[in-house]
C-alpha cells in the first residue's frame, strides 16, 4: 500500500508535463443582484459529481499578466439572501475566525475571539439560536476538550469532529451521540470522508525530522479515530524547508471538499490530489505556478521566496474554483482568483489590501477567500467567502455593515449570514 501511494504522488509530476496552458481573460457580464431577501428557504442538494474531471489552471500566467480587476460577487450571483443571527447572552458571536456548517436543516456556527472559542452553536434556518452542540467553556469532561483548535463536518455522513491535535470529539447527528477520543499520534486539519473515515495531517511535532522517509504525508483514521493507514514520502524527499523559519512558504495542506472528499497539496507540487478514500487518491487539478513555484533550494534565498506563489486555500464549486494565494513581495495583500470551469479561464483576480477592511485581518488567519460586494444602497464592501454548501456561497458580515440596508439590525447584534446563490 505504501509503495502504491508513493507511486500515485510521483505520477502527479507526469501530469504537470502533459498539461497545456489556457489563455486567460477577465471578460464577464455584470449582473446587479442586490435584492434583500430574508429567507428561510432550505437549500436543495447539489448531487453533481465532477471527481473524474481534471483541470489545468495557469496561475503563473494570471500573476504575470492579469492586473487586479473590479470584480464584485454580484456579477455571478443569481440571488442573495441575508439571515440575521439571533443575539442572546448564550449565542454571542464575532466575525473573527467564523465557521459554519449546515446539517439537517440547521446551521452550526462558531467563532474565536482573542483565542476564546465560542463553542459550536446550533441555529435554525431563520437564524434563531437553539442550543450549544459543544460547550463554550473548555474542560476535561467526557465530551469536552481543553482547547479546540478546529472542527470539521461531513454533510453526507452527518458527522462533526472538533479537535485539539491530541484529542477529538466526534458527534453523530444520525444517532445523536458524542464521543471523545485521545490520539496516540497527534494530527490536525481533519477532513471527514464519505466512508466515515477521517484523513488528517501529522501535527508539526511529528514532522520535525525533515526529509525522513518514515514521516507520512497523511493519516487515515477509522470511526474510533485509530490510524488505519498512512501515505508516506518517497525516499530522500524533502518534507519542508530545512531552515528554522518554516512560515515563509506553505507546507503540505489539506482542504475539505463540498462533496465530502478532501483536496491535498504537497509543498513543492502544483498538482492537487483529490482524496475520496484511503484507496482512492487521484490527481484532480494542476495550479501551474511554473517559474513561480517554490523548490527546496530556495529555502535560504529570501529574494527568491518573495517571488514564489503560495497557495493558501482552494474552494471548488459546481461552476467555479476559488483560489486564495499570496506572494511575499506584495506585502499585506489578500489575493483571490476565480476560475470558470466551463470557459476554462479566469473571471477574476481580486487583490485587497488589509487596510481596506478590518475583517480581512481575521480572514487571513482562516485562509478566507476575499471578494467585493455592492450593497443595495450602493456601498462597496469587502466580504469573506467562507463555505460552499449546496450550490450557495456563504459569507458573514458585521451588523454595523448591514445596518444601512437591513431593517431592524442594530450595532451590537450578532453577525449576519450572507447566502449567495451562484447556481
Amino acid at each position: 500500500m505504501r509503495m502504491v501511494k508513493t507511486i500515485l504522488f510521483l505520477s502527479s509530476i507526469l501530469v504537470l508535463l502533459s498539461g497545456c496552458g489556457n489563455r486567460n481573460n477577465s471578460n464577464f457580464s455584470k449582473n446587479d443582484k442586490n435584492d434583500i431577501l430574508l429567507s428561510n428557504e432550505i437549500d436543495e442538494d447539489d448531487s453533481d459529481d465532477d471527481s473524474d474531471n481534471f483541470y489545468f489552471i495557469d496561475l503563473e500566467h494570471l500573476v504575470k499578466n492579469m492586473i487586479a480587476d473590479e470584480f464584485i460577487i454580484n456579477n455571478i450571483a443569481k440571488e442573495i439572501n441575508f439571515i440575521p443571527l439571533e443575539t442572546t447572552d448564550e449565542s454571542l458571536l464575532e466575525t473573527s475566525e467564523f465557521r459554519i456548517a449546515k446539517i439537517k436543516e440547521r446551521f452550526y456556527i462558531s467563532c474565536r475571539d482573542r483565542f476564546l472559542f465560542s463553542g459550536i452553536m446550533e441555529f435554525d434556518t431563520n437564524g434563531h439560536y437553539t442550543k450549544h452542540l459543544l460547550l463554550k467553556n473548555p474542560g476535561n469532561g467526557p465530551n469536552e476538550l481543553p482547547n479546540i483548535i478546529s472542527w470539521s463536518y461531513n454533510h453526507n455522513t452527518q458527522l462533526i469532529a472538533a479537535s485539539n491535535a491530541r484529542q477529538i470529539v466526534l458527534h453523530s447527528f444520525e444517532n445523536n451521540t458524542t464521543n471523545k477520543y485521545t490520539l496516540n499520534t497527534a494530527s490536525w486539519s481533519e477532513c471527514l470522508l464519505n466512508d466515515e473515515t477521517m484523513v488528517s495531517k501529522p501535527a508539526f511535532s511529528d514532522s520535525k525530522r525533515l526529509g525522513h522517509p518514515d514521516i507520512p504525508y497523511l493519516y487515515f483514521r477509522n470511526k474510533e479515530c485509530e490510524i488505519i493507514d498512512s501515505v508516506f514520502y518517497p525516499e530522500k524527499r524533502d518534507i519542508a524547508y530545512a531552515n528554522d523559519d518554516q512560515t515563509l512558504l506553505s507546507s503540505h495542506q489539506l482542504f475539505p471538499h463540498p462533496s465530502g472528499d478532501a483536496l491535498f497539496q504537497d509543498v513543492f507540487s502544483d498538482t492537487i490530489q483529490r482524496i475520496r478514500s484511503m484507496h482512492d487518491i487521484k490527481p484532480y487539478m494542476v495550479l501551474n505556478r511554473g517559474s513561480l513555484a517554490p523548490s527546496p533550494k530556495d529555502a535560504n534565498n529570501q529574494s527568491r521566496i518573495n517571488q514564489t506563489i503560495q497557495i493558501e486555500n482552494i474552494l471548488d464549486t459546481k461552476q467555479y474554483i476559488f483560489i486564495r494565494f499570496w506572494q511575499a513581495k506584495e506585502g499585506r495583500t489578500a489575493n483571490t482568483a476565480v476560475w470558470n470551469k466551463e470557459t476554462r479561464s479566469f473571471v477574476a483576480n481580486i487583490k485587497v489590501e488589509y487596510s481596506d477592511n478590518s475583517l480581512l485581518l481575521s480572514g487571513h488567519k482562516q485562509g478566507w477567500f476575499v471578494t467585493k460586494y455592492i450593497s443595495p444602497n450602493g456601498k462597496e464592501m469587502i466580504i469573506p467567502i467562507l463555505r460552499y454548501i449546496e450550490g450557495k456561497l456563504y459569507s458573514v458580515i458585521e451588523a454595523e455593515q448591514a445596518m444601512d440596508f437591513l431593517p431592524g439590525v442594530v450595532h451590537d447584534d450578532n453577525p449576519i449570514l450572507m447566502i449567495i446563490d451562484i447556481e
